[in-house]
């Protein structure tokens, strides 16, 4: 109706995929099925004007339908929504990670500006879970179709005005087995996603944090970095996920869920896109996180029907085992030198996910666990 105020949230309909143009749909989702969910997700590999290597991380979710609230959360009251964030940064000259997660109850009205297009996360004092747990995350990141500024403030960490150019290529994912663009079965045959990403952007900005010897340091960057935007109605939440990203300016994303089910994505620099889903991944050894779970580390993947810029075998060979979140999940989160098999050569760099091997399934089994020491069959 003539004079109606626009809606603070969009709508989708997994049996009849559509989506609108990713500007649109930078805009949160309404709640459609209790397994309604969906996430904003930037990483990004920076450096100085010395080179030296920096890594970033930034994602808040939105647990829209109850099936997806975290265990033991309260009722969510009318008008509010359950939120949770996860910053990581890396310094690796100085041998340092900043990992902290921030989950809470937000308004509706104050987690979409219009006006900038800007996806805002402040969870009020009283609303983090648990309500002692101080609320001192903020975040502002806004998308235009071609620039994206984010603004990210949490104890120890803020990024000031990380400016992304780039915004224009759009890469997005499509299941082979049901061929509908943007859209993908998210493991589960019962679970379904949409999903694009922003994969060529470039970034220059300022990273501030405090050290442990509550040292302050001010940073000016510039580097490359990805985004993924991703919603839908699900509940399969572990994965295997890989970015790749050539010298070249081609993409790859890979996504290997818990129970298998394979989602594959190569865009070329200018543009041509092909989706697979027949590729292997061979995990090459597994480490620990603090909470006291494994996690793979050190990848290689084999395609069986794509050439991805002249080869079918690829190697990640990651920097820190230090990359690694302890919070409501375990993961590991963190680039990886990208090496062309058949040359020898590194050819890029990757940024890859992996989740605690116990909801993954994918251990090693019981004799090369025993001559790894590392997990009881």
């Amino acid at each position: 109706m003539s004079g109606d105020k626009p809606s603070l949230f969009l709508g989708y309909d997994i049996n009849d995929p559509r989506h609108l143009d990713p500007v649109r749909e930078w805009q949160p989702h309404g709640r459609q099925t209790i397994k309604t969910l969906e996430w904003w997700y930037v990483n990004g590999l920076l450096y100085d004007a010395e080179k030296n290597p920096y890594f970033f991380v930034w994602a808040p979710l939105h647990m829209v339908g109850e099936k997806n609230l975290p265990p033991g959360t309260p009722n969510v009251l009318p008008g509010y929504r359950c939120v949770l964030a996860v910053v990581g940064f890396a310094d690796y000259h100085n041998k340092l990670t900043i990992n902290d997660t921030d989950v809470g109850f937000m308004n509706e009205t104050n987690i979409w500006d219009p006006g900038r297009n800007e996806l805002c996360f402040e969870i009020p004092s009283g609303l983090s879970m648990p309500p002692e747990h101080p609320a001192d995350f903020t975040s502002k990141w806004s998308y235009d179709g071609k620039l994206m500024d984010l603004q990210v403030s949490s104890p120890h960490l803020s990024f000031n005005n990380l400016h992304f150019t780039g915004g224009q290529r759009v890469l997005y994912a499509r299941d082979k087995r049901h061929k509908k663009e943007g859209l993908i079965q998210q493991g589960s045959r019962l679970d379904w996603s949409y999903y694009y990403s922003l994969p060529g952007l470039s970034v220059t900005g300022q990273i501030k944090y405090t050290d442990d010897n509550n040292k302050e340091h001010v940073i000016d960057v510039e580097g490359k970095a990805w985004v993924d935007r991703q919603w839908g109605d699900f509940t399969t939440v572990w994965w295997e996920w890989s970015c790749l990203l050539f010298d070249s300016g081609a993409r790859a994303d890979l996504y290997s869920f818990c129970n298998d089910y394979k989602v594959g994505s190569y865009q070329k620099d200018d543009g041509l896109t092909q989706w697979f889903d027949c590729f292997t991944l061979e995990r090459h050894s597994y480490i620990p996180t603090p909470a006291g779970k494994w996690l793979s580390w050190g990848w290689t993947y084999e395609f069986e029907d794509v050439d991805i810029e002249g080869s079918r075998h690829y190697t990640l060979n990651p920097w820190s085992k230090k990359d690694v979140h302890d919070s409501f999940y375990s993961f590991f989160e963190g680039p990886s030198y990208l090496i062309n098999d058949e040359t020898g050569e590194q050819v890029g760099y990757a940024v890859t996910e992996s989740m605690d091997i116990l909801n993954m399934r994918n251990g090693p089994v019981a004799p090369r666990d025993k001559g790894l020491g590392l997990y009881p069959p």
